[in-house]
């Protein structure tokens, strides 16, 4: 299922996705970033409790080309998804305007 979308403004930190109240715990299967623009960029995200530091960080000032599509995945089991616990977040930045997320995976 889709637990987050966003085209966020420019250098701004923006919440994609939070595991909401009653949800024990959420596995991330994937994340995209799509570069809708025609001029390269870089992108962040970072994942963990609200309020949390530098190391949350799990990608950081990533280029992505013009018109180009970045993409994570873990397959197989799921002890090699990512998985949150209530409340965790994953956050992301944009370099420009012209980056969209899309975050998916199964809520318990």
């Amino acid at each position: 299922m889709i637990l987050g979308q966003e085209a966020p403004a420019a250098t701004t930190p923006t919440l994609l996705y939070e595991v909401p109240r009653g949800t024990s715990h959420a596995w991330v299967s994937a994340f995209w970033v799509c570069n809708r623009g025609g001029t390269a960029t870089s992108f962040r995200a970072w994942i963990g409790p609200a309020g949390g530091g530098n190391e949350q960080y799990i990608y950081y000032d990533v280029p992505i080309d013009a018109n180009d599509t970045f993409m994570m995945t873990c397959e197989g089991e799921e002890k090699s998804s990512i998985r949150l616990r209530n409340g965790d977040q994953l956050n992301i930045y944009a370099g420009n305007n012209n980056l969209s997320f899309t975050v998916v995976g199964e809520q318990i």
